[in-house]
């Protein structure tokens, strides 16, 4: 099963980082440049796991990680930053599931895509 993986940043070059590092490990990207965009991707798409910035231009990864659960929508969330006044508590009271330093380090990517997709993985055999 190929997994469909969307980046949320509004610095192209991070994405282009990111779809260079998940196509080498067998995943699907879909890119967007603001929450708004993501949002409206993860309503029309069928979307296995977000990376999300924390700050962009436009709004916060935890504006997008709010709205997601206000409108039931349950796809895991990972924020990136690289700022640190985000703390791993505020990400999980909102819903998301952890934090991304940056710069990031691909192999903790994927461990957290490895952990969430397996459970994902395991839930469609019930």
């Amino acid at each position: 099963m190929t997994y469909k993986i969307l980046l949320v940043d509004d610095e192209p070059e991070i994405i282009t980082v990111l779809e260079f590092f998940l196509k080498k490990l067998g995943y699907t990207s879909v890119k967007a440049s603001s929450g708004e965009e993501a949002f409206s991707t993860l309503c029309s798409d069928k979307i296995d796991f977000v990376i999300s910035d924390f700050r962009m231009a436009n709004g916060s990864g935890l504006d997008l990680i709010k709205k997601c659960m206000l409108n039931q929508i349950k796809t895991p969330i990972l924020l990136m930053t690289g700022h640190a006044d985000l703390t791993l508590a505020d990400v999980k009271n909102c819903g998301g599931i952890g934090i991304l330093p940056k710069p990031f380090d691909i192999d903790k990517v994927k461990l957290y895509l490895d952990q969430y997709l397996k459970v994902k993985d395991e839930a469609s055999y019930l």
